[in-house]
Parts: structure tokens; C-alpha cells; sequence
């Protein structure tokens, strides 16, 4: 499934211009509303828990943030409730069974997003099926309390009631107006709109104004509130040594870089943006497997480039074989920076009724 989605990011240029992409385009909105109208009028059931659920998900295919958004909230919301509970699908994982952690496990069995989690929020239970009810279930049989879901990647999970809405919209990448995959970036409806109760551009410039973004937004819901989020990198993390660097300590300036991500050109940017001079790089499929043959053709062509040390992403780094690098190796981690953050926080109290 996740092959499928970045095959449909790579071939959505030509597509989008045609006219058998435009009649695919047709049929796969005709699919996605007929789900969505038997969710609504409650012919296929949705499914109540006790506990409540909180959702972040997007309309639109690529990354918007999806997983440093949970990241933040669970971190925030467990300074309040230390029942938090992540549900997530766990694409790329080579197994089919539902599982909940805490204990980490490796990225094979739980995926590499989850694990990525288990590791940055280390109070937070995650539970992790393709079938999110599965999961809660699976979690609540094992750990009998009364949890706050975070539903991760949930808008266009419709089986299951959720108290709060979270809709995350890129802001460097926006909305094709009604225009679904292959013929546009839309995975879901944007009559789906009137259905968030927040909104968070994503990837924003600080102080900027969306105006096409916030008048779309603004024709389906008028009064859910608008929020601006950036990435904010936090610090460098040596992968062999686990041991942290400030951004302004990071010595090595002409770096090799490597990713197997949504859209690899903004990590580029993000490393450019500290000052980072990227001597040669290799872009992968999302959620690549590595393989130790992969790890070596990586470390050759930085020897080649010139490379000082080599730079993935937090992501990429749990899914590593052992390597003996002769380079330094470093991910980079980053956090969310939400504009306004009283007031999105007083909006998510409000909504959800978690205090």
C-alpha cells in the first residue's frame, strides 16, 4: 500500500495532465465518496470506545507532518493524562498481527514510524494494526484503563467516532482545488473539510498569509480555528554513539545525505537551511528497507564526494543494519512550532474535553 502511494507522488506529473488520469481521477472520487456516504448515513457502523480519540490526518497525498504533529501533542498531553495512547498503522512492517508496545520492538514487527514514537515518547502505549479498532482493543486487553487515544494518519479511518478532528494541510504544497490522484494530490473529499474541528498549515512560514488555503478552507467550514505550524530542527544525534550535538556545535559543513522519505527535497532544504553544504546524496523509496549492501554503497559515494560526515533522517536511523561506518553518521531531529500555541491548545481542551 505504501509502495503504491509513492508510485502514485512520481507518476501524479504525468497523470495530471491527461485525459486517462483525469478519468481515473473520476472513478477513484466516485470509490472514496461512496465509502464516505455509508460511513455518514450510518449504513457500515462507527464504532464508539470508551476513551477518548483524537485524530491527525490530512486530504491530500505526501508528507504534512503527520508524525511530528502526534509527536508534540503526546508529549503535551501527557503532562496532563498518563494514560496516551498512539494507534497507528505501521506501514513497511513485516507482520499482520496486531501489537502494542511499551516494550520497544524492532522496526520489522512494529514499522518504522512507530518505533521512531516508542523512542521519542517513551510515557506514550502505542497500538499498531492496519485495522486501528483491532489495535485499541488489542491495547485495552492488555492494559485495562481508561486511555486518550491519538489516532494517527485517522481522517480517512471512518469506522471509528472521534472526539476531536485534527486536519493537517501542507502548506508548501496546497490543496489541488477538488481534483483527486492521478489527475490532482487529493486521497479524500474536499467536502471532508467541514468535518475538522482544527486546522494546522504545515511546513508555514511564520507570520505569512495563506489566503488560498484559509478562503478554501473557509468555503467548506467558517468557524473550525486556523492554526500555522513549522518545522523546527531541535539538535544532531550521532547514530553510533547516541550522543547529542547542539545545532550550533555541529562541526562537519560538507555533509552526504540520504533518505528514504515522502519528499526528500525538503530534508535537502532543511540541511542547506543550517548552513549545510551537501556534497552528493541518495533518495529512496518511503519506508525503505535497508540493506547492509545499501549502508556501504551509501558510505562509498560520500568517501567519493568528499563528505565529511553523512546525514539521515530520525526515520531512516531505526532501521539501519549494523554497519561499521568510517564516516560520522547524524539524523537530525526535529520538533513542532505551533503559532499561537495558547490558543490551538484552549481549541484542542474545548473540542475534545481532555483538561
Amino acid at each position: 500500500m505504501r509502495f503504491l502511494k509513492t508510485l502514485m507522488l512520481y507518476l501524479y506529473p504525468y497523470f495530471s495532465k491527461n485525459l486517462p488520469g483525469k478519468m481515473l481521477a473520476v472513478i477513484n472520487r466516485a470509490i472514496v465518496y461512496l465509502r464516505w456516504w455509508l460511513y455518514h448515513k450510518k449504513i457500515l457502523p462507527v464504532y464508539k470506545i470508551n476513551g477518548k480519540v483524537i485524530s491527525v490526518g490530512n486530504l491530500s497525498l505526501g508528507g504534512t507532518g503527520k508524525t511530528v504533529m502526534v509527536e508534540y501533542l503526546c508529549n503535551k498531553l501527557l503532562t496532563i493524562n498518563k494514560n496516551v495512547a498512539i494507534i497507528t498503522r505501521g506501514y513497511g512492517r513485516r507482520d499482520n498481527q496486531p501489537r502494542v508496545m511499551p516494550p520497544p520492538k524492532s522496526w520489522e514487527l512494529v514499522g518504522d514510524e512507530p518505533l521512531l514514537l516508542a523512542q521519542n515518547i517513551p510515557g506514550a502505549f502505542l497500538g499498531i494494526h492496519k485495522n486501528r479498532l483491532s489495535a485499541i482493543l488489542k491495547l485495552i486487553e492488555n492494559y485495562p484503563r481508561k486511555f486518550l487515544f491519538i489516532l494517527d494518519d485517522g481522517f480517512q479511518y471512518l469506522k471509528l467516532h472521534k472526539d476531536l478532528n485534527i486536519l493537517l494541510i501542507n502548506g508548501d504544497q496546497p490543496l489541488s482545488r477538488g481534483q483527486f490522484f492521478p489527475a490532482g494530490n487529493l486521497r479524500d473529499g474536499l467536502w471532508r473539510l467541514k468535518e475538522a474541528d482544527i486546522f494546522v498549515i504545515t511546513r508555514s512560514i511564520s507570520g505569512k498569509s495563506y489566503s488560498g488555503i484559509t478562503s478554501l478552507i473557509r468555503e467548506y467550514n467558517p468557524s473550525a480555528p486556523l492554526f500555522q505550524a513549522q518545522y523546527q530542527p531541535l539538535l544532531w544525534v550521532s547514530i553510533e554513539h547516541q550522543k547529542s550535538t547542539a545545532l550550533s556545535d555541529f562541526e562537519p559543513k560538507k555533509i552526504f545525505a540520504f533518505s528514504g522519505i515522502a519528499n526528500p527535497m525538503r530534508f535537502h532544504d532543511s540541511l542547506r537551511l543550517l548552513g549545510l553544504t551537501i556534497a552528493g546524496y541518495r533518495d529512496y523509496p518511503d519506508h525503505y528497507p535497508y540493506q547492509k549492501a545499501d549502508l556501504s554503497l551509501i558510505e562509498k559515494d560520500a568517501h567519493s564526494a568528499g563528505a565529511e560526515a553523512i546525514i539521515t533522517t530520525h526515520k531512516d536511523s531505526v532501521k539501519l543494519p549494523s554497519h561499521h561506518w568510517k564516516l560520522p553518521l547524524y539524523y537530525l531531529k526535529i520538533g513542532m512550532a505551533i503559532d499561537d500555541e495558547g490558543r490551538f491548545w484552549e481549541a484542542v481542551h474545548r473540542v475534545s474535553g481532555c483538561s
